[in-house]
């Protein structure tokens, strides 16, 4: 199918995402990297979160639909080729861009592989509620049946007896990596279209308060692109989401080590949010060994964890 003709404006501004830094997310935020996620029941509000389709500023009609075909394409592709971190976030954008029991069940598998047991439980259990067509259905039960044994211990997930977060590199490493899969997936006609669509989605996910779904979009418009533009966006709407994220750090620290002139801004910015971020990472272990050792001299326990 050729690529269809813009019937809107869109709207791409120029260089990286920031905004307003005192503006707070108005959503909650579904981290990839938080060990909590993999030892305790999540909160109501976060499986309300992951069933919510994000932000998606193309209008319905041929250009969305021509969109969502592409991003579910290289979600599966990202899957096949192992990069389960990017194909969850092609399957997002695309549950976004569509709201279909299909990208949400996608996306729901791919938690599944990333090992967020308890999470993807209580999904599958509203997903099979929902109208869905017989196949669907059959791998949403199926699905639900594999991670109530996995919870239960009498299955073993492939590979590992326990689930475990990525770290930060990891996540890193599969941005890093998406580049290479997705231009071996796009028609190169498709390319320009689809990375102009990505980033206009990605500032305005940004504008609508909907940061965890603009990082979303501009981990994809980077995988189009390859552009440390993107990947800075999305590291600056990480920040937004949670002031210490160390998955935003480490794509700082990348950014810094470039060495082309031509990524000088990217550079200036990445320079100053890395300096706030570990502020406020220092602030924020500061107050918790306080808090620990408060708790110590009482005869409780707490334990600082930093999320990503």
């Amino acid at each position: 199918m050729a690529v269809p003709t813009l019937n809107f404006t869109l709207h791409v501004p120029d260089g990286m995402a920031e905004g307003d830094d005192e503006m707070e997310s108005l959503f909650p935020h579904t981290p990839r990297n938080d060990a909590s996620w993999f030892e305790a029941e999540p909160p109501t509000e976060l499986i309300e979160q992951c069933l919510r389709p994000g932000h998606c500023a193309v209008p319905e009609g041929e250009v969305r639909e021509w969109m969502h075909r592409r991003l579910a394409q290289i979600g599966h592709a990202s899957n096949e080729g192992g990069n389960i971190l990017m194909a969850h976030t092609w399957f997002e954008c695309a549950y976004a861009a569509k709201a279909g029991s299909a990208d949400l069940i996608s996306a729901s598998n791919m938690r599944l592989k990333l090992g967020q047991w308890a999470l993807v439980e209580q999904l599958y259990k509203q997903i099979v509620r929902m109208e869905l067509s017989e196949s669907q259905r059959e791998v949403a039960e199926r699905k639900l049946a594999e991670v109530t044994a996995l919870k239960g211990g009498s299955a073993p997930l492939p590979g590992s007896s326990r689930p475990s977060p990525s770290d930060p590199g990891s996540e890193l490493q599969s941005l890093l990596a998406a580049p290479t899969l997705t231009a071996g997936t796009l028609a190169a006609g498709d390319v320009e279209r689809l990375q102009q669509l990505l980033r206009s989605c990605g500032f305005s996910a940004n504008a609508a308060g909907d940061f965890e779904a603009a990082h979303n979009w501009f981990d994809c418009s980077y995988a189009v692109s390859g552009a440390l533009t993107d990947l800075v966006s999305s590291a600056n709407m990480r920040v937004k989401l949670t002031s210490t994220s160390a998955t935003a750090a480490a794509i700082y620290k990348h950014a810094l080590a470039a060495e082309a002139q031509s990524v000088a801004k990217e550079k200036e910015v990445a320079e100053r949010k890395l300096a706030a971020l570990e502020s406020a990472t220092q602030t924020q272990r500061a107050k918790e060994n306080a808090r620990a050792s408060a708790a110590e001299k009482n005869g409780g326990d707490v334990s600082y964890r930093a999320y990503a």
